[in-house]
């Protein structure tokens, strides 16, 4: 039966063999998206104590931040966005650029508070002016995205391109998802790449996994598999479960890397559990022909069960061939038909042609 082969981003199918289904790597709507900066300030873990809150109260803007931050994340305290937001103003106010930052993503999130996009640009400029290096990445997306300022891609970037050199991995990664679009600059693949590879380095795990799509492609660089598998291993390890699905692929095949059924396995069964649901198909296979497992058809049949029950559809075009022969299940031929057809409404082009020949022959198909 078959085994999705595939270098993900989102499904998009065509086929590269008779046995075989790949789904290019293709982000959302041909793009890969801007991400906000998620700043986790420091906060304790426990009730502020009244030594800290008489400060607040007499006007202390560390220990205001320090109240703010720990009721807008529940540290101690019960979480309470407006409460968070009445301390974070004061200390804002009195000149904590923590809270001022804190403030913006509050309000361009909606985290704890209506969101309202004109603040978040009002305090996310303040707490760029006043040097808070993580403000500028979440103010460009605002600019990006004309989102409560007018949209301006060059002061966008310009914005962007100084958060990034400050080793902001997120900032990396949209400014290479600028250079990867042409936003506000001429579309460079190679320096779309750069930042994405840096982004990665600093440890963001989708950058390299990103990276890694490049080099296996050969989008705008020079093909180069053997990089690719790093990248791809490294934001593996880092639990990327895209990257944790090609890797083990490259490892089943033997690209970039050694042919490893095991470690293609290992791989596999780990992008399976951190829910990407297609490696099921995969495990599937493996289990059925023996690829660094023993063979077991009934574990086999359970996982491409699993696939089709979660709208796979080669795991629905394997269930069917799996029922109408018997293999790791009771033979089952109007079960068959009936996955044979799940699987041809959407679109797997060998369950039609089999429903085909049934058709023409009024008898099983045969493989």
């Amino acid at each position: 039966m078959r085994a999705v082969v595939m270098m993900l981003m989102l499904q998009v199918a065509s086929p590269i063999a008779s046995n075989a289904q790949q789904i290019v790597p293709q982000p959302a709507n041909g793009r890969v998206g801007y991400l906000p900066t998620i700043v986790e300030h420091e906060a304790p873990n426990v009730k502020p104590d009244a030594s800290i809150i008489r400060k607040a109260e007499f006007g202390d803007p560390s220990a205001q931040t320090l109240v703010g931050l720990s009721y807008a994340r529940g540290n101690g305290v019960p979480r309470d966005g407006q409460t968070a937001v009445k301390w974070l103003l004061r200390a804002a106010v009195g000149g904590s650029v923590t809270a001022e930052e804190a403030l913006g993503l509050m309000y361009m999130t909606g985290d704890g508070v209506t969101r309202d996009s004109r603040q978040a640009a009002r305090w996310l400029e303040a707490a760029l002016q006043h040097g808070e290096r993580h403000a500028g990445n979440n103010l460009a997306l605002l600019y990006f995205n004309g989102d409560g300022v007018p949209a301006d891609p060059v002061k966008a970037r310009k914005i962007l391109q100084k958060a990034a050199k400050g080793n902001n991995a997120i900032a990396e990664y949209n400014l290479g998802v600028t250079y990867e679009r042409g936003v506000g600059i001429p579309a460079s693949p190679r320096e779309a790449l750069r930042w994405f590879e840096r982004s990665a380095s600093h440890g963001y795990a989708l950058a390299g996994y990103l990276a890694g799509l490049m080099y296996y492609r050969g989008d705008g660089v020079p093909e180069n598999r053997a990089q690719a598998a790093r990248l791809f291993l490294r934001a593996a390890e880092a639990g990327h479960s895209g990257a944790q699905f090609s890797i083990a692929l490259m490892y089943e095949r033997g690209e970039g890397v050694a042919q490893d059924y095991s470690q293609a396995f290992r791989w596999y069964s780990a992008a399976e559990a951190n829910g990407f649901t297609v490696a099921k198909v995969n495990l599937g296979h493996m289990y059925e022909v023996g690829l660094g497992v023993p063979v077991d058809e009934a574990k086999s049949f359970e996982l491409y069960m699993a696939a089709a029950q979660a709208g796979v559809v080669l795991g629905e075009a394997n269930v069917a061939v799996a029922l109408e022969h018997g293999k790791g299940t009771a033979r089952d031929l109007a079960q068959a038909r009936l996955w044979y057809q799940r699987a041809a409404d959407h679109g797997d082009v060998q369950s039609r042609k089999r429903l085909e020949q049934q058709t023409a022959s009024n008898t099983p198909a045969r493989p």
